[in-house]
């Protein structure tokens, strides 16, 4: 627009040139038909429906408001191009006024009528910009795996009266609706261009559109409106906010001169395979991991075998007559410290990765989990009884510490050599009982779970006890309570994606999930369920990865009660516009040794995971546990635990009432539309059959 040329006029009978004229102004911005400027249409707009100056001063805030919030958070990085200039990238819009206030913007005056109200501050920008779009049939699309943003579902053009031509939306948008029987309601996003505020406030007045529907990150009043680019600009926009809320459905919308109104239905795709991973058969998820180069074809063998080898099974434990199958799925949305995982997670019960991924994906949007753990020791006893002089046992292995140093590691030189090996010694008496004495040993077992490692040199220490000692040792063997191997993650998650797109509603989802989560800290009753939550998550990775799950639930339960009653393992506050949630886990687990190196799917879930160490795995199971406690809570405290949970458990209804692989897809479907039990499914089973 800043390069548009001047014009000048012939006037063959007079046979004159007018005085130079901008085209922006008469091609652009001047109604072809009414013969005014786009400005009095606006005035006109303002008049008809009392929108006065006020209104649309504060209008133009609220854009550069959200303009200037979107441009923080990185909402328009995926749908602009940087520019390369002499001085730089350009990466942003230059024309959003982040300090702008009601004060700055009063004090400008009426541009088009001397007592009207449409500014400078409160009408779009005059400013540069290009923007395009890409279009091709679905079929293509899915034919050549071509990743898209969006379904265009319908389009409409309407006319009225151009003198009013800025609430064209508003009949454009009620035939759109209309149309496709839909109401506003359905409508997640709606996109309409703000060319002047009059008209952009008369059409969310007539259609009734929430303020946390329109406009998520501002428009032409704020980022400008470049003539010719703003119909492809607002699609754009929209088709990426709307991915962002996870919203099915946006209306694209602004005014052309003459009076025509144009406005578009979009929807977000639902047979994109590429992020449809649900929707996969289980071949083509393995495939398409393989294609992704995220496993090879070697571990894709692997994972196609339902069994453990005869020789694996039958020496893994005693007596072995057969094996129990549980399924392994993964989760793909798991973002922590930066690095994108996907996690294996192998468990029985439905829904479980399912909201995994749900919980997963809310926090990736604010830009994932952060974790840390700085030590993994784990604590081995050796526990003397009826002991007669305490005095002269801890005063002797405070005197001899770097004999008992050396014992340890003539016991298991192997991980010295690795940078482990004992680390401390505790002494530990009991008030309860002063005949017992715990005598701790704190070793680093790198990145082994370390309970033979441990053992044995608790057993050699133990030998040279006795030398010294005449009290009698009644044990040694190591503890599963980690408190030596603390994992800490915390996230946030926004009021607005929590509300999807609906900030305040967002606001008391996270009121009530802080609420929930403070109750877990007092009722025992409700707490063991609480972190119940979190064991689906955090049991099936350490399952899938060969761990201890025994020890690991054994640690976490006793670390639940570390404050002398049980309680929840995490917590959520409000942070600003954020819900908070942390959590801490006592969690040893391995990457080397045991069973991690002999179940072959073991060792493929920890490839998959792409994890360097056990430090890094401990923290991407407390991150998987965190994302899995707030998909229940939030479930809980909105739509209730059973809406998704009975949804996802209609496969398993339609197996237990006996349908064939052939057959349960069509039984679940069904059946999500009845009382959700194993009578109706039998019922829809039979007509199935019966056809």
């Amino acid at each position: 627009m800043s390069q548009a040329p001047h014009l000048t006029y012939y006037d063959q009978q007079s046979d004159t040139y007018s005085q130079p004229n901008p085209v922006m102004l008469s091609d652009g911005l001047t109604d072809v038909f009414s013969g005014q400027h786009m400005g009095f249409t606006a005035e006109n707009v303002a008049e008809k429906y009392n929108i006065t100056r006020k209104m649309q001063d504060a209008f133009a805030l609220q854009s550069h408001k959200k303009a200037a919030d979107a441009q923080e958070k990185g909402y328009f990085a995926e749908e602009i191009l940087p520019v390369e200039l002499k001085d730089g990238l350009m990466e942003q819009d230059e024309g959003v006024r982040k300090n702008t206030s009601m004060e700055k913007l009063a004090k400008l005056g009426p541009v088009f009528k001397q007592t009207g109200s449409v500014t400078a501050g409160n009408a779009s920008t005059i400013n540069d910009g290009a923007s395009a779009v890409m279009l091709a049939t679905k079929n293509f699309a899915l034919e050549n795996d071509l990743s898209y943003l969006a379904v265009l579902k319908d389009t409409i053009e309407v006319g009225i009266d151009p003198k009013i031509m800025g609430v064209s939306p508003v009949k454009a948008i009620s035939q759109l609706l209309e149309r496709n029987e839909l109401k506003s309601e359905d409508i997640d996003l709606f996109e309409i261009n703000e060319a002047f505020a009059s008209s952009s406030i008369a059409v969310q007045q007539e259609l009734n559109i929430p303020e946390e529907k329109i406009n998520l990150c501002g428009s032409g009043i704020s980022i400008g409106h470049a003539i010719g680019a703003t119909g492809a600009r607002i699609m754009t926009t929209a088709c990426h906010q709307l991915g962002r809320i996870n919203g099915r459905y946006a209306v694209v919308s602004l005014c052309v001169g003459g009076g025509l109104g144009l406005a578009a239905l979009i929807e977000r795709p639902t047979e994109k395979k590429s992020s449809r991973f649900y929707e996969l058969s289980r071949q083509e998820r393995l495939d398409q991991l393989v294609s992704q180069q995220r496993i090879t074809t070697q571990m894709q063998n692997e994972l196609n075998q339902n069994v453990l080898s005869e020789k694996i099974a039958s020496n893994l434990i005693e007596n072995q007559i057969s094996e129990t199958s549980i399924p392994m799925g993964v989760v793909e949305n798991i973002k922590v410290n930066q690095k994108e995982y996907l996690v294996p997670m192998t468990t029985e019960e439905p829904s479980v990765i399912a909201a995994c991924n749900n919980g997963a994906q809310l926090v990736k949007r604010a830009g994932g989990f952060a974790a840390t753990m700085t030590q993994k020791n784990v604590r081995g006893q050796i526990v003397f009884m009826n002991i007669q002089d305490k005095e002269g046992i801890v005063r002797q292995i405070k005197e001899n510490q770097t004999s008992i140093m050396e014992k340890a590691k003539q016991a298991y030189p192997s991980i010295v050599k690795r940078g482990g090996g004992l680390k401390d010694i505790e002494i530990r008496d009991f008030t309860e009982d002063p005949s017992f004495l715990s005598v701790d040993l704190i070793v680093d077992t790198q990145d082994a779970m370390g309970a033979n490692m441990i053992n044995t040199v608790l057993e050699a220490v133990a030998t040279l006890f006795r030398q010294w000692f005449s009290e009698e040792i009644l044990f040694s063997i190591l503890s599963n309570y980690a408190t030596e191997a603390i994992v800490s993650a915390n996230c946030y998650v926004s009021f607005t994606d929590l509300g999807k797109g609906d900030a305040a509603k967002g606001e008391q989802i996270a009121k009530k999930i802080s609420a929930a989560s403070d109750f877990a800290q007092i009722d025992p009753y409700r707490a063991v369920t609480h972190n119940k939550g979190i064991m689906n998550g955090v049991e099936a990775v350490v399952l899938a990865t060969g761990n201890d799950t025994r020890s690991m639930s054994s640690a976490v339960h006793a670390y639940a009660a570390r404050n002398g009653k049980y309680q929840g393992l995490s917590q959520w506050k409000i942070e600003e516009k954020y819900l908070k949630g942390t959590i801490e886990l006592p969690l040893v687990v391995a990457t080397a040794g045991g069973a991690t190196k002999v179940l072959p799917k073991a060792q493929v879930a920890l490839q998959i995971m792409d994890v360097n160490n056990a430090k890094e795995l401990a923290k991407v199971i407390a991150a998987v546990g965190l994302a899995q406690n707030l998909a229940a809570i939030k479930a809980l405290v909105t739509e209730g635990i059973q809406k998704g949970h009975m949804a996802l458990q209609a496969r398993s209804l339609a197996l237990n009432a006996g349908a064939k692989a052939s057959e349960v897809q069509k039984v679940a479907n069904r059946l999500k539309k009845k009382q959700m039990n194993e009578e109706n499914a039998r019922k829809i089973l039979q007509e199935l059959r019966n056809k």
